[in-house]
């Protein structure tokens, strides 16, 4: 009786410690939370690319200098993307002039999302000679499944 009550005493306080150890993991500090800086977006991109594609040396240089012409837009863009989000998020429904302010943004958002795909778009085109036909055919094929993905995963977007 007594070494029952001993080992059940012994597996309580070791699961215990097994807890505690665990929410010591989880409060740690994680890489998980931050976000990548546009240069290491870039390389992750090329990175990708290069994979996907097979590009050549040559190829991911010029690849390269496309993607570094569009950056600084590029981040400027998702930085004006950012703000708005958070101000909108911030907007108090009870002020008088809520939903004026809410549409501002909204308009705001608008024009930031417009000029982001138009970047994009541009910084595609200009990838897109670069590539070889196999490539593109390639590029194409992943971007639909990609596309596939988003529909399943986040219909909303």
């Amino acid at each position: 009786m007594m070494k029952s009550a001993i080992r059940n005493t012994f597996l309580v306080s070791a699961m215990a410690a097994a807890l505690g150890m665990t929410a010591v993991a989880f409060a740690g500090p994680h890489d998980c939370g931050e976000r990548a800086g546009p240069e290491e977006r870039l390389e992750k991109h090329l990175d990708r690319m290069s994979s996907h594609l097979d590009l050549s040396d040559a190829q991911r240089t010029e690849v390269e200098a496309v993607l570094k012409g569009s950056q600084a837009e590029m981040t400027v863009l998702r930085g004006q993307m950012h703000e708005g989000r958070r101000a909108l998020h911030q907007l108090n429904p009870e002020q008088a002039n809520y939903k004026a302010e809410a549409a501002r943004l909204a308009g705001e958002q608008g024009d930031a999302l417009a000029s982001l795909i138009q970047l994009r778009a541009t910084t595609r085109a200009a990838v897109h000679p670069v590539l070889t036909p196999e490539q593109r055919e390639q590029m194409g094929e992943f971007m639909a499944k990609k596309r596939r993905h988003k529909e399943r995963h986040r219909p909303y977007l």
